[in-house]
């Protein structure tokens, strides 16, 4: 039965304890309202509602489903109903501080597009749909449109053990995590991990939406087998593209022993601490009409990092090193998105961006790299760019592309240069499937310690060892054919299939001389689940590679376990 959101409007203006009532630990569950939440076309009949002034937001109502829909014939199963009882359904004020209107606000199709996308990024929601259901003329020609926000929930709460290989190594897991803590939206989790590098304990917690009022604090701690990690972080980002202001503060501290690796083996270890901190503001005048936002943010960030010898050091160990300046930057969004299923995810509804973001960050520090300098002296320029955006090339083909550089600058030349480009091709054939051709190009020049440009099973070359090559830069070309099946076993969990090509390699000088071993090429088939009612919202491959190449002491087939994000 669909609710009523608690009017945010009385929030902004009332008291403190208004404030926190509007958040989703704190508000009392509306009193349930009727009202038909049927499709708009349905509702509306093809009507069209332009933003005007004559039109404003009326009634909100949310309907949030559980994980199982026990009025659907194939989910009305005991075990079904029974998980049902278990979880716990997402909080509707929870839903509602996500929404980008309240009721009296001006209606706009654009805030209602983007709160539905907003709401389908949350971890813990399957799908979302947010649509005018029914208008209502008001004295003195004021139409009312009421909203229905529709959403379907996922399992969150994780308990087990995981195992995972890749590029000829093992990864064991184990989670306790609750993507939507209580029904509120916040994450929490305490996790064990090992693999090649280290055994480590975390505990992690998200808070993303802090106090009802698009805040965010995010803590990580955790305990490794040769180190720490601590990151504490609170603000409130741009979250969404009419966002006028935004800010943020973050402080990260790190111990752990860093390995420098060639064919798949670690030749070089030492001991790495960084501390650093960030701190930023930034305002927007929102988005125009031509559907664009331009946002600017002014911030200071500082780092140390320090090195020691531990067993398996080669001398001279990398020099210790400060870094601390301002700086300016100029991000640019635009509102072009088109939804679709069955690319990245499967039996998923997908946001696909065909517009341009960019991004251009300028910070200037004086004198050395050893923290503020008196002078103020612009010698050592600090410069990160990125930029992503897609375009539909037919009705058949999308291209999508990302750029990214970044690295100081000073008088003598770059230091901890790097910049990548990316593309990639998606051509739907054979009915529903999809083929997917990937082009990667990344340089690095002078990289700070610890720091390696490598390729091999773990990124990429999937019939190789991980980390089986390095060097200044890399090429990397996939071919993918993707197989979307309609097998949906148990309503559990969507399956697909992949045939796939790899070709790669490094350039230039390896860390260990005569290490060069050329284009790399390899060939395999994989199997993918993607489980359905879990708020993993990533999918599961297991792909069994061939390598063409590399030198005989490799295995003859490398098989990868892993979870990723995408298909």
């Amino acid at each position: 039965m669909p609710e009523s959101c608690v009017p945010r409007r009385l929030a902004r203006g009332g008291s403190v304890l208004l404030l926190l009532a509007a958040s989703p630990s704190m508000a009392e569950t509306p009193v349930p309202q009727v009202l038909d939440c049927r499709p708009a076309a349905q509702r509306l009949q093809g009507l069209e509602l332009a933003p005007t002034e004559n039109a404003v937001i009326g009634e909100i109502y949310v309907r949030n489903g559980d994980v199982f829909d026990p009025s659907l014939p194939e989910e009305d199963r005991w075990v079904f109903r029974l998980a049902n009882r278990l979880h716990w359904t997402t909080r509707v004020p929870a839903i509602c501080s996500e929404l980008l209107f309240a009721p009296g606000d001006p209606y706009d199709p654009q805030r209602l597009a983007e709160s539905e996308r907003l709401l389908r990024g949350k971890r813990y929601l399957h799908d979302a749909g947010v649509e005018p259901i029914a208008v209502r003329e008001m004295p003195g020609g004021i139409q009312r449109v009421d909203v229905g926000v529709t959403t379907r929930d996922v399992w969150t709460l994780a308990l087990g053990v995981g195992v995972g290989r890749s590029g000829g190594t093992n990864e064991t897991h184990f989670m306790l995590r609750d993507a939507n803590f209580l029904g509120t939206g916040r994450y929490v989790s305490l996790a064990r991990d090992s693999n090649v590098d280290r055994t480590e304990t975390a505990l992690a917690f998200l808070d993303a939406n802090l106090f009802g009022r698009h805040g965010r604090l995010s803590l990580d701690w955790s305990d490794n087998s040769d180190g720490h990690e601590r990151e504490l972080g609170l603000g409130r980002p741009f979250f969404a593209l009419d966002s006028r202001w935004g800010a943020a503060a973050q402080v990260h501290d790190l111990s752990r022993v860093d390995h420098r690796y060639s064919r798949g083996h670690s030749y070089d270890d030492f001991l790495h601490e960084r501390r650093e901190g960030e701190v930023w503001g930034g305002w927007s005048k929102g988005l125009n009409e031509a559907g664009r936002a331009t946002r600017y943010r002014f911030g200071f960030s500082w780092s140390e990092e320090t090195f020691r010898a531990v067993e398996r050091t080669l001398e001279p160990l990398p020099p210790s090193q400060g870094l601390a300046y301002p700086w300016v930057s100029v991000e640019l969004a635009e509102e072009a998105f088109r939804q679709a299923t069955n690319l990245d995810q499967m039996g998923r509804t997908e946001d696909i961006f065909l517009g341009l973001r960019a991004s251009f960050r300028l910070g200037f520090t004086g004198g050395d790299l050893g923290g503020l300098s008196s002078s103020w002296r612009p010698s050592t320029v600090v410069l990160l760019a990125d930029a992503d955006g897609g375009r539909d090339l037919s009705a058949r083909t999308t291209l999508l592309y990302s750029a990214v550089g970044s690295g100081r600058f000073t008088r003598s030349g770059g230091e901890n240069v790097r910049f990548g480009v990316s593309s990639r091709l998606l051509h739907r054939n054979f009915g529903r499937h999809l083929l997917v051709a990937s082009l990667a190009f990344d340089l690095a020049r002078d990289l700070d310690a610890g720091e390696q440009l490598l390729l091999g099973g773990d990124n990429g070359l999937r019939g190789y060892p991980l980390r089986y090559q390095d060097g200044s830069s890399r090429a990397l070309l996939t071919v993918e054919q993707r197989y979307f099946t309609s097998w949906y076993p148990l309503e559990l969990a969507h399956v697909g299939f992949a045939a796939f090509a790899d070709l790669g390699r490094t350039f230039g000088d390896p860390a260990v001389p005569g290490t060069e071993l050329g284009w790399l090429k390899d060939i395999g088939v994989g199997l993918r689940l993607a489980p359905s009612r879990s708020g993993l919202g990533a999918v599961i491959h297991i792909d069994l590679a061939l390598p063409l190449d590399g030198d005989p002491s490799i295995a003859s087939t490398q098989w990868l376990v892993r979870t990723k994000a995408s298909f």
